[in-house]
């Protein structure tokens, strides 16, 4: 598929058309990738938490849309209309999520007098979205990096890393550019009750990376600040 463009990223792979996310739902137990065929797998995968993170579902979402279109062509009327309801309805997978909305209504073309939902159109707009999203994680990590010094303690909590991003990650991507800089860290992780994000997800993208660590329990995060253990 044309429009369809390879990616390649730990929480989200595309290959000759093929949509895929990892499960989060079952790591670091299982690297299970799972294949989007259709809006309705997206709406399932991001409602059930099978893929997390704000940048990453809306990305996700943007691709599924693209893909609805491929498949059936949006080149009437009427296909247009189908193409705007499942925008519509993507959106309700999540709905206090900000990113998932933004991505849905810039694919819907919402604040456009003369959209265009040709296909090409379309695929640049979703993969516009997801550049979008790589340059500020490498922006803010090479930023955030800057900050880090060598032998720095540093307290994370939730994931904010490759499988809340399609990119290097928000805060954990400061700390894998820091790591990447040669200077050495360690990393507190918070568990992050109750789904334990920090505990599956982050020690997972950390192991992965070879950055040093350690899990707290989230009550132990007042108790580490109070003995000036982290940075």
């Amino acid at each position: 598929m044309e429009y369809i463009k390879d990616f390649e990223g730990l929480g989200l792979n595309i290959t000759n058309g093929t949509i895929q996310i990892i499960d989060q739902r079952l790591l670091p137990i299982q690297e299970v990738y799972l294949t989007c065929n259709t809006v309705q797998d997206m709406w399932g995968y991001i409602n059930t938490l099978a893929t997390r993170g704000a940048p990453m579902i809306g990305c996700a979402a943007a691709v599924a849309l693209l893909q609805f279109a491929v498949v059936n062509n949006t080149n009437t009327p009427e296909l247009v209309q189908q193409f705007l309801q499942q925008c519509d309805y993507l959106q309700t997978s999540r709905p206090t999520a900000v990113n998932l909305a933004y991505c849905c209504d810039i694919m819907a073309q919402k604040s456009k007098n003369e959209p265009d939902y040709s296909l090409q159109n379309l695929s640049d707009i979703a993969y516009g979205l997801i550049q979008a999203e790589l340059d500020m994680c490498e922006r803010m990590s090479e930023l955030g990096a800057s900050l880090v010094k060598d032998g720095d303690n540093i307290l994370t909590h939730c994931n904010t890393g490759s499988l809340a991003t399609p990119g290097i990650g928000t805060a954990l991507g400061v700390i894998k550019k820091a790591h990447e800089q040669g200077k050495k860290i360690h990393v507190y992780v918070d568990e992050t009750r109750p789904l334990l994000q920090g505990g599956r997800l982050t020690t997972f993208e950390l192991h992965k990376a070879g950055i040093d660590y350690t899990l707290i329990s989230d009550n132990m995060a007042g108790v580490l600040m109070k003995q000036k253990k982290n940075d």
